[in-house]
């Protein structure tokens, strides 16, 4: 089988869907009988891609979804599994455990990735409405159902996601409306994978609000959704043609497939022999147990602090030869170390996937959760562990392919569920800028209102939702297992280790 990249199939999908048609279709997305060809027409173009490329797909799968998309998408998943020998249907395993969470606990809200703008300025809320109506249809992550087993399909009239339009007389109350919304449950097997809505505060204040599952979503995708909403507006408000979706936007299951082709896929042996000692004997690193337990014991709060050092912990890493990430890693590692008394640190980091791949503009959750395990010396200069830390922080990328499931088979049964207790995370993904013409807007990034973790310690970068002039700490917890006392040690435990990172 020839190896056919993503792009050049997509370009032998629409020339001969539109040799067998007679016609070029006017979008990607209608389905080949919709536009009035036959079975014989669609086997035919089939036979014509197979024998320039080799690519063996089942009709019964093509049959699926018969669009231009849906069909490269298709052929592009078929090639895929022919060279890893994967299943078509598979999918990166965070959004399959993501899935299974909402599952097991159906009103849970820790994997709901809330969205909110405010808009300054006198802006068509009717044009907004519409934008916010037609934002699903752009992508295929926003109007698909996906199961257990990982599948994901496209689900193209879903019930439920017309947006709320509500009006209020204060910001805070406009607030808590927004709110009240996005932190209702979704259902990702239903197809139900967001909601929006619009609050009007008077003439010249509009607040939008946006909530996603992170089985369909990810950070990245944030700005994409920014960028295809204003994009949208323009095109409502206006009355000017909207602009075609551009040609890097990735279909979810092409997207998936270029993923896994990425991958390595040792035998679970292997991986046992390689990983096994590892995750042997996992350090059990539970914080002050709180008190204060809220509605249900998923429920979080958050202590934040803003640091103007960002630029001047940028180059101080680069001075000691590590990145901005292996400094703050390190920084955290070593906050655990001194609030817990251990030698022995273990916390989840979430890695972005889309590294390398042409998925800039195509919104899904493309993250692996790797454990890192650092062992480093205590009572030693900052710039001394860094080395070792390193090397470390290295060791454990190496298990970036492993699946949760495998993952959770490697921890001896005495240690599950110590992997993820704490986790980290530098969220440096793409603003999510809304650009709106006569107006002024501004992104409000929210605290996490659920956890999954007992603890999840961020730093944002300015100008992604917090302050636009620093860098910002965000350290949530769930108050039912941390108590405020520990959540605050931690918070200002990680500060001084930044400000001895300056001064080593």
């Amino acid at each position: 089988m020839t190896e056919v990249r993503f792009e050049r199939l997509r370009e032998l999908v629409s020339h001969h869907y539109s040799e067998a048609l007679g016609f070029a279709p006017s979008s990607p997305f209608f389905t080949f009988w919709e536009l009035g060809g036959t079975s014989l027409q669609l086997a035919a173009l089939v036979s014509r891609i197979r024998k320039e490329t080799g690519i063996m797909a089942p009709m019964s799968r093509l049959f699926q979804d018969t669009s231009m998309d849906g069909i490269t998408a298709t052929l592009h998943d078929c090639a895929i599994a022919e060279r890893t020998a994967l299943p078509t249907s598979w999918v990166p395993s965070l959004v399959r455990n993501c899935v299974l969470r909402q599952r097991l606990s159906p009103q849970d809200t820790a994997s709901n990735c809330v969205m909110l703008w405010q808009i300054d300025g006198h802006i068509d809320r009717t044009a907004l409405l519409r934008s916010l109506r037609d934002l699903g249809a752009q992508h295929d992550a926003l109007h698909s159902s996906f199961s257990i087993r990982g599948e994901s399909k496209l689900a193209r009239d879903v019930s439920g996601t017309e947006p709320v339009v509500l009006s209020a007389t204060s910001r805070e109350q406009a607030l808590q409306q927004i709110l009240d919304v996005l932190d209702a449950p979704l259902d990702p097997t239903s197809g139900l994978v967001g909601r929006g809505v619009v609050v009007g505060l008077g003439t010249s204040t509009t607040l939008v609000g946006l909530v996603a599952h992170y089985a369909a979503f990810d950070g990245h995708s944030e700005s994409v959704v920014a960028h295809d909403l204003a994009k949208l507006y323009e095109h409502h408000a206006s009355g000017r043609p909207l602009s075609p979706a551009p040609a890097d936007r990735i279909p979810l299951r092409a997207a998936y497939g270029m993923l896994a082709a990425t991958r390595t896929f040792p035998s679970f042996g292997e991986q046992q022999a390689k990983a096994g000692a590892y995750f042997e004997a996992l350090p059990d690193l539970p914080m002050e147990p709180g008190d204060a337990a809220g509605p249900d014991e998923a429920t979080a709060l958050a202590l934040r602090v803003e640091t103007p050092d960002g630029h001047r912990l940028r180059k101080r890493a680069t001075e000691l030869g590590v990145s901005y990430f292996g400094l703050l890693a390190t920084a955290y590692a070593r906050t655990l170390q001194t609030c817990l008394g251990v030698s022995d640190v273990v916390f989840g980091v979430p890695v972005n996937r889309r590294m390398g791949l042409p998925l800039a503009r195509t919104v899904g959750n493309f993250v692996a959760m790797v454990p890192v395990r650092l062992r480093l010396v205590q009572a030693v200069p900052f710039r001394m562990v860094l080395p070792a830390a390193q090397s470390q922080i290295a060791a454990a990328l190496e298990f970036i392919d492993l699946e949760f499931e495998d993952v959770a088979k490697l921890i001896p049964r005495a240690n599950k569920g110590r992997a993820y207790r704490h986790v980290f995370a530098l969220q440096n993904n793409p603003a999510p800028v809304l650009e709106v013409p006569a107006a002024r807007t501004r992104f409000l990034r929210q605290a996490y209102s659920h956890l999954a973790n007992d603890t999840m310690l961020e730093v944002w970068p300015a100008g992604t939702g917090y302050a636009d002039s620093g860098d910002t700490v965000v350290l949530s917890y769930r108050p039912s297992v941390v108590s405020e006392k520990a959540a605050d040690n931690v918070l200002k435990v990680f500060l001084s280790q930044l400000a001895e990172a300056l001064e080593s």
